[in-house]
């Protein structure tokens, strides 16, 4: 067994990277103030100073406690990418969710008001407009650069019962029951792969304005129902 102890130097590095991904990955939004990562010593940090790239990953999971939300999730970190200048931030991975056992039935309740205002408008909510095609009764508004509405039938394409993928390239702004958008959609590859539950693919789409504040702390599960 081989240990060492940190310098001031590097604890006080070690604790400033901490900081920037906490911001980063569990979001500065109300629920993310209620989530902590119960097993922040496994996170290894590596800052490239040269590109000013602070890159982060674990060996195995991160166990997550939301109790905004209700939740704990298990959350297998494969990347971690976070540039203050220029900017960057993108994370990847898979989740695995599970009940807070430890709350009352009070707590519960409040949690499921608070999953319902996560979801309202959310990354997760548009996607499943989009896959059913009622993203206006949903409240969602698509627009192009020109101020046009975009149309469904311009942004989908349906190969089968259980598969749809985007395919039209491009910047569009979301506005969610309000005139003014707020946020926006950039369409990265020809074709992005999305479902019925939410889910799309990560690499293929990139958020801008409100909705990019969305980070693991507003996250639900893909079997979310709305009630």
């Amino acid at each position: 067994v081989i240990t060492s102890r940190r310098t001031l130097a590097e604890r006080s590095a070690r604790n400033y990277y901490l900081s920037t991904f906490r911001r980063q990955f569990l979001g500065e939004t109300a629920n993310a103030y209620a989530c902590r990562v119960l097993n922040e010593n496994d996170l290894v940090f590596v800052y490239d100073e040269y590109h000013q790239l602070l890159t982060a990953y674990t060996m195995g999971p991160l166990i997550i406690s939301n109790k905004s939300l209700g939740y704990q999730i298990m959350f297998y970190l494969d990347a971690f990418k976070y540039s203050q200048d220029p900017y960057l931030m993108s994370y990847s991975g898979y989740f695995v969710f599970s009940e807070d056992s430890t709350m009352n039935e009070k707590e519960r309740i409040r949690a499921e008001k608070r999953r319902r205002l996560a979801f309202l408008g959310s990354r997760m909510h548009f996607i499943r407009s989009l896959w059913e095609n009622k993203l206006d009764s949903a409240g969602f508004t698509l627009k192009n650069s020109a101020n046009k509405i975009i149309s469904y039938d311009s942004l989908v394409i349906q190969k089968n019962s259980t598969e749809k993928t985007i395919w039209n390239k491009g910047k569009y702004d979301i506005a969610y029951l309000s005139k003014t958008s707020r946020s926006a959609i950039e369409v990265l590859n020809d074709t992005v792969y999305f479902n019925q539950l939410g889910y799309f693919d990560p690499y293929g789409l990139n958020w801008i304005g409100e909705m990019s504040r969305q980070r693991v702390a507003d996250l639900l599960p893909f079997d979310y129902v709305l009630k």
